[in-house]
């Protein structure tokens, strides 16, 4: 690989491009159609100068180059494909190559699924680009994004995204900070650009989420903010105790006892103490709620029942 120059994360689909013959105009016109990062001519002519360096790789892909705008297939060597990992997902990409090459001029390419899938839902390629710079490994991510959209990510998706598209560990710490610089016109990488160099709670703020530790730390100053409201008011809103018992909820009975724990000093009761106070009296109103209801119907009933 070429360390001095400014490598795209896209760099193992690039060279696919490049065994292919792929022009830079043509790729170009492929990065644009999908807000994907692009480079200069600069960078792709020296990684195909590279390659050329190999004759056999050479003549590779001298011959694919003359096979555009026909209806002749691309085709890799057996070495160079074994290069690479998802074998499969690389042939599927040089078939999809040599498809949109017959038109070299509107070069209408559409990658395999597992790419595609990704490629076209942009919150979730952030989220996965992202979310790989602040170090999150697919379970730990798969978790939050389940948050945002329950379906979640399929994982062979995900492994074939970040090898192909996104893959950070083949390019240089220097190549990232680089080539976002490079592309920061595209308002793609608007959150890339915000994210760089920050941690996971940053990450996870920008789109709404939070790690444990700031949610605890949110839902307890929420406790405290409800019960003191519940006990400046004669008459709550019930809506007032279902919050309180939403956000007690996300603790076990061990944490909340550590939680809302009584105070040894003045041995004045708790917030625990309090709430369950305040839980009880409120299920016990509702309770003569729903019996004088009842008991109403009943009447109601009893009465219509001796007009007849």
């Amino acid at each position: 690989m070429i360390p001095y120059l400014i490598l795209p994360p896209n760099i193992v689909l690039l060279l696919i491009f490049v065994y292919c013959g792929i022009p830079w105009t043509n790729y170009c016109i492929w990065c644009k159609s999908l807000d994907v990062g692009d480079i200069t001519q600069e960078v792709y002519n020296a990684i195909i100068a590279e390659e050329k360096t190999n004759r056999t790789i050479e003549e590779m892909i001298v011959s694919n180059h003359n096979k555009m705008g026909t209806d002749k297939k691309f085709e890799l060597q057996n070495d160079v494909r074994a290069k690479f990992e998802f074998p499969e997902i690389v042939d599927q990409i040089v078939n999809a190559l040599s498809q949109a090459s017959q038109n070299k001029d509107t070069f209408e390419l559409i990658m395999p699924e597992p790419l595609q899938q990704i490629l076209q839902k942009y919150k979730r390629r952030q989220f996965i680009e992202c979310g790989s710079m602040v170090g999150l490994q697919f379970y730990k991510l798969e978790q939050y994004w389940q948050i945002i959209e329950p379906t979640g990510i399929v994982r062979e998706h995900y492994d074939a995204y970040k090898y192909f598209l996104w893959n950070l560990e083949v390019i240089t710490k220097i190549s990232l900070p680089d080539f976002l610089k490079q592309n920061n016109r595209n308002p793609f990488y608007g959150l890339h650009n915000r994210i760089l160099g920050k941690d996971e709670s940053y990450f996870l703020g920008c789109f709404g989420l939070q790690d444990k530790q700031g949610f605890n730390k949110n839902n307890y100053k929420l406790i405290n903010s409800t019960l003191k409201m519940l006990g400046s008011m004669d008459e709550a809103p019930k809506e007032l105790y279902s919050l309180l018992d939403l956000c007690s909820s996300q603790y076990g009975r061990a944490k909340k006892d550590k939680l809302f724990a009584s105070s040894t000093q003045n041995k004045s009761p708790g917030l625990f103490d309090k709430y369950e106070k305040i839980k009880s009296e409120a299920a016990l109103r509702l309770h003569k709620e729903n019996r004088d209801y009842q008991l109403k119907k009943l009447h109601d009933k009893s009465k219509n029942n001796k007009g007849k």
